[in-house]
């Protein structure tokens, strides 16, 4: 029994590789690499950023990027990024955008903005609020 098709194959196996670049950018910058980490970033951004605003984790994985690149140091980089992540998860569906925004809020935290982080992080509590249940459950 065939339980996914190949457009969900391919996107699963995209997922788990921005994944591993992910960590692999992670790994170097905790190693004090610093070109490797920033190399991986920039195969991992163009690739995120080939993705359809549409798609649920592309504010996501440009909220973790954003984070390494202010780890790094590189803090105009990451409000950079942050500014298209931002944008992407104000318009996500409605019941993921609570998580969406935190996501970023939590990035700019790191990237040292507090003020956007808490003005995401108090839009994601508000959506969050907003969201009703159509059907309770038992």
């Amino acid at each position: 029994m065939k339980t996914e098709g190949p457009i969900v194959a391919r996107m699963s196996e995209q997922i788990s590789r921005l994944d591993a670049m992910e960590a692999l950018a992670e790994g170097y910058r905790e190693a004090g690499l610093r070109e490797k980490a920033e190399t991986v970033l920039g195969e991992f951004h163009a690739q995120v950023s080939s993705l359809t605003d549409a798609t649920i984790l592309k504010a996501p994985f440009l909220a973790a990027e954003a984070r390494s690149r202010a780890r790094l140091g590189d803090r105009e980089s990451a409000l950079e990024v942050l500014s298209d992540a931002s944008r992407i998860a104000s318009s996500a569906y409605l019941v993921d955008r609570p998580a969406v925004l935190a996501n970023v809020a939590a990035a700019y935290h790191v990237a040292g903005d507090s003020a956007k982080a808490q003005s995401t992080l108090a839009a994601a509590i508000s959506t969050a609020e907003g969201l009703v249940n159509a059907r309770p459950r038992a």
